[in-house]
């Protein structure tokens, strides 16, 4: 069976980065909450999801976006199914400008690590509605760009690792093909 679920909901991320530029590494934080959305496509074989999930999530001054495939275990409760997952894939961190995109800066990449519970109920043969709760672990890096300016509080002119803990609370609808 195909499935195709729309997530929508509140993120929080906390991101710490690391400036190697000198000697003694200096560490700066930025977190922030804001919106998320997504998509995931997947082929479900009894209990067994098999899949792709894509999500962005917008803060104050800055966006986190995420892509990668997943594998989710169903429990087979007539009715109610709850399920846990896990996935990897790539991560990026930008500031979006949705009046001129060619304005839009993405400089900021790497990987995730993500797990995920929730519960969907049937709402009839195709369709279901549910809830879940994902803990994203972020690992990203970039090259310094000379007057880039900022990204939240981060100084884009320097070199610099990143990482961070993204935590999504959604809703979603899903549609089984």
């Amino acid at each position: 069976m195909f499935c195709v679920e729309i997530p929508g909901g509140y993120s929080f991320v906390n991101i710490v980065q690391f400036d190697s530029s000198n000697f003694n590494p200096e560490a700066e934080r930025l977190e922030g909450s804001g919106i998320v959305g997504g998509l995931a496509l997947g082929f479900r074989l009894y209990w067994l999801t098999i899949g792709a999930r894509a999500s962005i999530a917008s803060y104050f001054g800055f966006e986190i976006g995420t892509a990668g495939i997943d594998l989710a275990l169903h429990f087979p409760i007539p009715g109610v199914q709850p399920y846990i997952r896990a996935g990897f894939g790539y991560a990026w961190m930008g500031d979006a400008d949705y009046m001129d995109p060619s304005l839009s800066t993405t400089d900021v990449y790497g990987f995730e690590l993500d797990v995920g519970a929730g519960l969907d109920i049937k709402l009839g043969r195709v369709v279901s509605l549910g809830a879940g709760f994902d803990a994203v672990f972020l690992n990203m890096t970039r090259q310094g760009i000379s007057m880039a300016g900022s990204a939240g509080s981060v100084d884009l002119e320097e070199n610099g690792d990143a990482v961070g803990l993204q935590m999504r609370i959604h809703a979603h609808l899903t549609f089984h093909i």
